[in-house]
């Protein structure tokens, strides 16, 4: 009876080598990149000769599960270069109720044969876009690690939510907003959008996934994140990420006032 114990584990240990053997294959390469505060995590993996992926973590808390990252473009991958930079700056508004506003956050740069991908991770969100590609369609997904409860924009219609993501189906608009537990939220949204359709989400009944169909988009992908809806609201992320002004703009015309 020992004899044949043995043997058992001997062949589930072999089994199980062999599993880790065959995923440490298919990862190729894989990348962590952390907020200046060290509180929110973007990991990336290249999967297979096409495929890249990436997952977000804040506070510890798994918020979004792998989940392909890049444009829809043939071809097999591979990484020539990454390089990495910090930036410890600050942005002067023109308007608004601060005079002055930290930039800061940890980035990674990864030039692919096909494409470049360029990601950031602030305090408070996190963000990626693509470069040099003139793909129309992008793999870009949102898998949610929950079936957390969301709301959305719906343009002149009455917005839609709360709405569980099991229940969302078909189209989706941003800004979408996540709640994942009573300390953490999301908002899915997009910034300096240069040309393309403005971003949509997709989704099917059932699903925690959403991915994007909108069309030669070049813009910035975003998750903002936040411990409370009033910690949104006050992210200064989506206006960090969208270009400077032309030097020598000019705007004395803008003065304070009610809309």
């Amino acid at each position: 009876m020992n004899q044949l114990t043995g043997k058992i584990g001997a062949i589930i240990l072999l089994l199980v080598t062999g599993q880790v053997f065959v995923f440490a294959q298919q990862t190729k390469w894989s990348a962590r990149v952390q907020s200046p505060d060290k509180t929110l995590i973007l990991q990336l993996r290249q999967v297979n000769d096409s495929i890249v992926t990436y997952s977000f973590e804040a506070d510890s808390k798994l918020l979004v599960l792998s989940s392909q990252i890049g444009p829809e473009i043939s071809g097999k991958l591979e990484l020539k270069n990454k390089q990495t930079r910090s930036v410890n700056g600050v942005w002067k508004p023109i308007w608004g109720k601060r005079t002055t506003v930290p930039d800061q956050y940890n980035e990674i740069l990864l030039e692919f044969n096909l494409y470049t991908l360029r990601a950031r991770v602030y305090n408070d969100g996190m963000a990626f876009r693509y470069e040099n590609s003139s793909a129309a369609k992008e793999r870009t997904q949102f898998h949610f690690a929950g079936n957390y409860t969301a709301w959305y924009y719906k343009v002149e219609d009455h917005n839609i939510g709360p709405e569980i993501l099991n229940d969302a189906d078909g189209d989706r608009m941003p800004v979408m907003t996540i709640r994942a537990a009573e300390n953490s939220y999301m908002a899915v949204h997009e910034a300096a959008l240069e040309s393309g359709e403005p971003l949509r989400l997709q989704t099917k009944k059932r699903s925690a996934l959403f991915t994007v169909p909108s069309l030669g988009a070049k813009a910035w992908r975003v998750i903002m994140y936040g411990r409370s809806p009033g910690q949104l609201i006050d992210s200064h992320v989506i206006e960090l990420l969208n270009p400077d002004p032309p030097s020598g703009a000019d705007f004395s015309w803008v003065h304070p006032g009610l809309a």
